[in-house]
C-alpha cells in the first residue's frame, strides 16, 4: 500500500472532510514521533512496539578497487521491535 492509499483509508475510517485533513493529521503524528525520538531516543507504545535510536559505531573496511583501508562515520539508525498485541494480530490464522 502506499501513501496515497493509507491516507485515503485513514480519511474514510475518521469520516474525516478531506483528504488534505488526513495527510496533515498523519504528517502531525509522524513529526510528533521524530521530535520525541531526538530528544528522548526511545518511544514506547504499549502492545504496539518500541521505536528506538541506536548508535552505529565507525567502522574499518578494504575497499577492493584501491585496496585501501578506510573508515566510515559513527551515525544513529531507526530500530523498531514489534510488541506482542501487534505480533499476535498480524499472525492471525
Amino acid at each position: 500500500m502506499k501513501e496515497k492509499d493509507f491516507i485515503k483509508v485513514y480519511k474514510e475510517e475518521r469520516n474525516l472532510k478531506n483528504l488534505k485533513e488526513a495527510q496533515h493529521r498523519i504528517s502531525t503524528f509522524w513529526e510528533t514521533v521524530e521530535e520525541i525520538l531526538q530528544e528522548d531516543k526511545k518511544l514506547v507504545f504499549k502492545g504496539w512496539g518500541i521505536f528506538e535510536i541506536k548508535p552505529v559505531r565507525a567502522r574499518e573496511y578494504c575497499d577492493p578497487r584501491i585496496k585501501k583501508i578506510k573508515k566510515t562515520l559513527p551515525k544513529n539508525k531507526l530500530v523498531f521491535r514489534q510488541g506482542k498485541i501487534l505480533k499476535e494480530n498480524i499472525n492471525v490464522d
